[in-house]
């Protein structure tokens, strides 16, 4: 017996975690809209604080053509890299800000939702147990730790689902080498340091891994051979 369910199933499992990750998502909305906690509440999404060296950016980029932001005294031209704020950027040119910030939010907890289903996946295989796979997956819904950043205009919570996926697809790679897995691997990792560049030290660990079985020998005597032409 596999450690997962079946496709189907997946597909039901991640409508649940949707549709209870989206009802989280209003009701924290309910919450902090009660008692505010220094986040500015607009109409249907919640703007973090650095919100406006984000998608207000981008935003000055639409009206005036120059990615800028305001911050408090002057304008900065060399702020954040306007990567997150490309699906703004989509969204913006058929929405309002309002709910262009909302699609952003609903791709979010799309993506937080999807990978709850591909973490259960993960440790199912790795436990070789479907009994870890439904805790895995019971755990993350119960988990408000990446639904709170969901809510919220910020790419913690796509760098965590991306970081999820590149952990899978690289587990799957080191099981079952092949050329897709592996550059499939390296995009996502790719895109998780673009949106939290800190996260490149991961680069040190997959480099290790195709370090270690390296022939210094053969590759020494390859550089010394002289070129024939």
């Amino acid at each position: 017996m596999k450690p997962y369910p079946g496709r189907r199933k997946l597909i039901a499992l991640f409508l649940l975690a949707f549709t209870l990750k989206f009802l989280t998502a209003v009701f924290l909305r309910y919450l902090l809209s009660c008692a505010p906690l220094g986040y500015h509440l607009d109409e249907l999404v919640i703007r973090g604080h650095d919100y406006f060296s984000y998608h207000a950016a981008m935003e000055n980029y639409i009206q005036s053509g120059t990615y800028y932001f305001f911050n408090g005294k002057e304008n900065v031209y060399a702020g954040r890299l306007p990567h997150f704020s490309l699906l703004y950027l989509f969204f913006r040119q058929f929405l309002n800000v309002a709910f262009a910030d909302f699609m952003v939010l609903l791709v979010q907890l799309g993506t937080e939702a999807i990978s709850i289903v591909v973490l259960a996946l993960l440790v199912g295989r790795i436990m070789a147990s479907r009994t870890m796979f439904y805790l895995t997956y019971l755990l993350c819904l119960l988990s408000w730790t990446v639904s709170f950043y969901s809510i919220i205009v910020l790419p913690d919570s796509l760098s965590v689902g991306l970081l999820i996926f590149f952990a899978y697809c690289f587990y799957s790679y080191l099981n079952r080498p092949s050329t897709k897995l592996l550059l499939l691997s390296g995009l996502l990792l790719a895109f998780v340091t673009v949106l939290k560049p800190h996260l490149g030290m991961l680069y040190l660990v997959v480099g290790f891994y195709f370090l270690k079985d390296f022939n210094f020998t053969t590759a020494k005597k390859l550089l010394e051979t002289p070129l024939m032409f």
